[in-house]
């Protein structure tokens, strides 16, 4: 269960990746995979489901003999989505913020997080806790739909 992966990864290599090792990253309401603040990377997902017991379903197949992994892609809400170019320039800022040693965590991987909802008036962290309630709450509907099966 995720919100996607975050602007600082390279999008169509990491789907890739995961096409070459045979997991499928399903789009949860979706055509797209989801940029974690962003709704879109406009990069297509492998399938697209629209409820939890078609999850369920589908991972109940998946989750047979073979074992192996799915992603489920679910945008983060639109009411708290950032758009692609205030998350560009927010990463902008915080790289400059690091480079030119105004943040005491240069060199931490927790630059471009904190810098972020800095740069971002902290609507990335308003985003991120609505992606991380969302994704607990499908992930509970889907267990249920799951144990149902």
């Amino acid at each position: 269960m995720c919100a996607g992966a975050k602007s600082i990864l390279d999008i169509p290599r990491t789907l890739e990746i995961l096409e070459t090792l045979g997991v499928p990253v399903v789009g949860y309401g979706c055509d797209t995979f989801p940029g974690f603040y962003l709704r879109t990377t406009g990069e297509p997902v492998s399938a697209r489901v629209d409820d939890p017991v078609a999850v369920a379903r589908l991972l109940a197949g998946a989750l047979g003999p073979r074992r192996r992994g799915v992603v489920i892609a679910q945008p983060v809400d639109a009411e708290a989505a950032l758009v692609p170019g205030e998350v560009a320039a927010a990463l902008i800022r915080a790289e400059e913020r690091g480079a030119n040693g105004r943040d005491s965590r240069a060199g931490s991987d927790a630059i471009p997080v904190v810098s972020t909802r800095r740069a971002t008036q902290g609507r990335s962290l308003h985003a991120n806790r609505a992606l991380i309630v969302a994704n607990a709450g499908l992930a509970a509907q889907i267990a249920g739909a799951l144990c149902a099966l």
